[in-house]
């Protein structure tokens, strides 16, 4: 997927991001559910680090 950050991002914990004017390139994979000719279901699978990274934030290291 590739685009650029336009408008508010919903973040976990249900804060925003506002747009930051950044492009993103990040690999993704889609998966859809077809039952008789029609799309039942349809999910797409990225890498959240990557992008949320690609945007500016930084994630707390966790020290094992």
């Amino acid at each position: 997927m590739t685009g650029t950050h336009l408008g508010p991002f919903l973040l976990p914990g249900g804060s925003a991001l506002k747009a930051t004017g950044r492009r993103i390139a990040v690999r993704a994979a889609g998966m859809c559910t077809i039952e008789n000719g029609l799309i039942i279901s349809d999910r797409e699978y990225y890498d959240q680090l990557e992008l949320l990274s690609q945007l500016g934030l930084r994630v707390p290291e966790v020290v094992a």
